[in-house]
C-alpha cells in the first residue's frame, strides 16, 4: 500500500504560528521517533520551504528521504520564493507529478 502525506504549509493547521510551527515539528518528529511508513511526500505553496536550508523539520525529512520516503517538490512554489537553491532534501517536481502522486497513492494524508 501506498502512502502519501500532501502538504500545503509550512506549519499545521490555523492560529498562532508559534503553536502550528510546534505542531509541524512534533508531527515530523514523531513520525520518524516512530518509524511510520510514509511512501511519498509532496510539497507545494509554504510547504516547499519545509525542504529548504533553515526549516525546523529538514532533519527529520532527509531521515525519512534516507529510509526510502520519496520527496517531491513544486519547481513552481520554489521559483515563486526564489528559493529553488536552498532545497536540500528531494527533487523538484511539476503540478502533474503532483496530481499522478495523488491519483495513484492508495492512501493520502493532507496536513
Amino acid at each position: 500500500m501506498t502512502t502519501a502525506l500532501i502538504l500545503n504549509s509550512d506549519k499545521m493547521g490555523c492560529g498562532d504560528s508559534q503553536l502550528t510551527e510546534k505542531l509541524i515539528t512534533n508531527y515530523f518528529k514523531l513520525i520518524v521517533q516512530e518509524e511510520r511508513v510514509i511512501n511519498i511526500i509532496a510539497l507545494y505553496a509554504d510547504a516547499v520551504k519545509l525542504a529548504c536550508s533553515g526549516s525546523s523539520v529538514l532533519k527529520e525529512l532527509k531521515v525519512m528521504a534516507e529510509r526510502g520516503t520519496k520527496i517531491f517538490i513544486c519547481t513552481t512554489c520554489l521559483n515563486h520564493y526564489d528559493i529553488a537553491s536552498e532545497l536540500q532534501v528531494g527533487q523538484k517536481a511539476t503540478m502533474m507529478d503532483i496530481i499522478d502522486i495523488q491519483y495513484n497513492a492508495d492512501k493520502i494524508i493532507m496536513l
